[in-house]
């Protein structure tokens, strides 16, 4: 009886280490691609919105940021069954996954002088999306470390799984080109995160995860 113990409690271990990691990397992932929208409103302002009027462009650019917070309830809500459902990890791969496909379409949409008020409709799609991604995986997140650790241990694996939070804003913070408001940096920053998370998505696709 004592071997068995000994022998399950250093899989436990390293199994609410890979949960941990799972649940960091995906609010990394997810307030990296949030802030970078903040980060680049000047540029966004003037790809997707008529450049005659630069103070309603910018004002209309942080209307569509503010959007994405409205709509993360109801991310949060839909993700919460999927995981109750269908396992936490299956909804946290499909948060993380609508989130990066969102950012990365940011990337490569079309301006507004190419195709006139269809791009800023475009913008709020994938804006909606980036919200109701947040929503989701950021609870499903918690859900999911809290679920895995020992009663005394949760506060201090969440609060752990919090900060990657942070992180993930310093990191949106670093990528931004400074004064540089042109079409490369906005693609550069996006798309560049569709690689982040092919990088990262191991640690959601290991087989010894659980689903639930």
């Amino acid at each position: 009886m004592s071997n068995a113990i000994a022998v399950s409690q250093p899989d436990e271990r390293e199994l609410r280490k890979k949960v941990a990691r799972a649940g960091a990397i995906g609010n990394f992932i997810e307030f990296y691609d949030f802030t970078l929208y903040g980060f680049f409103a000047v540029t966004i302002a003037e790809l997707f919105f008529p450049r005659f009027d630069s103070v309603a462009g910018l004002l209309s650019t942080f209307a569509l940021f503010g959007v994405g917070f409205f709509i993360r309830p109801l991310g949060a809500i839909a993700f919460g069954h999927i995981g109750d459902r269908w396992g936490r990890k299956r909804a946290l791969l499909i948060a993380v996954g609508l989130m990066s496909a969102s950012t990365a379409a940011i990337g490569v949409l079309p301006t507004y002088t190419t195709v006139g008020v269809l791009a800023p409709a475009l913008l709020l799609i994938c804006r909606l999306v980036q919200g109701f991604s947040a929503g989701g995986e950021q609870t499903g997140a918690f859900v999911l470390v809290v679920e895995h650790s020992p009663e005394r241990e949760r506060g201090e694996e969440r609060g752990k799984s919090h900060s990657l939070r942070h992180r993930g804003r310093r990191r949106g913070g670093y990528v931004w080109p400074g004064d540089e408001h042109d079409d490369d940096s906005r693609r550069d920053a996006c798309v560049g995160l569709a690689g982040a998370f092919s990088h990262r998505s191991p640690s959601w696709s290991d087989r010894t995860l659980p689903a639930a």
